[in-house]
């Protein structure tokens, strides 16, 4: 044996790869790595000391070029992205969150959406417990995310930058 793991339970690009609390890596979302490029949903944890990839339970929205942060709890916050219309032809970017809960195993909805939506942006959480979501390279604007409990959800507000960085 080579100690390299023998790969993804199934092919992705442009997904969300994320440490969690425990030194396992989620992967999420992205996309088929070859043409035509249809959004995922599907989830794998990979277990570096093992060397294994396991399934996990899959997002409610497929979303390629999405983001994410580990917020509160070891739960990781995933935004945005790019989707596929009600008509499962047309690409549009995501105003969505989802949470998920590795402890449980589950993905949970957020209950507010963001202003707009949002691909190949930045996801980034601060000490206080608040996440930025914004646009790269410019940053005009971010949704401030706030957890009042885990039971009530996650609200999103439009907020300056300079304003959040000044605060």
């Amino acid at each position: 044996s080579t100690g390299i793991p023998s790969g993804l339970l199934g092919a992705r690009a442009a997904h969300i790869q994320i440490a969690l609390a425990d030194g396992r890596v989620l992967l999420a979302g992205g996309e088929r790595s070859s043409f035509p490029f249809v959004p995922l949903a599907t989830c794998e944890i990979f277990d570096p000391v093992a060397g294994t990839f396991a399934s996990a339970p899959s997002m409610h929205f497929a979303r390629s070029f999405a983001h994410a942060a580990r917020i509160e709890g070891g739960r990781v916050l995933v935004t945005g992205g790019q989707g596929l219309a009600t008509d499962g032809v047309r690409l549009i970017f995501r105003a969505d969150a989802e949470i998920f809960d590795p402890a449980a195993g589950t993905w949970t909805l957020v209950g507010s959406r963001m202003e707009a939506g949002r691909s190949a942006h930045f996801t980034a959480a601060t000490a206080a417990g608040d996440v930025g979501v914004g646009a790269i390279p410019l940053i005009d604007s971010f949704a401030a995310y706030a957890d009042a409990s885990v039971s009530s959800g996650v609200m999103f507000s439009t907020v300056s930058a300079r304003r959040m960085v000044a605060s």
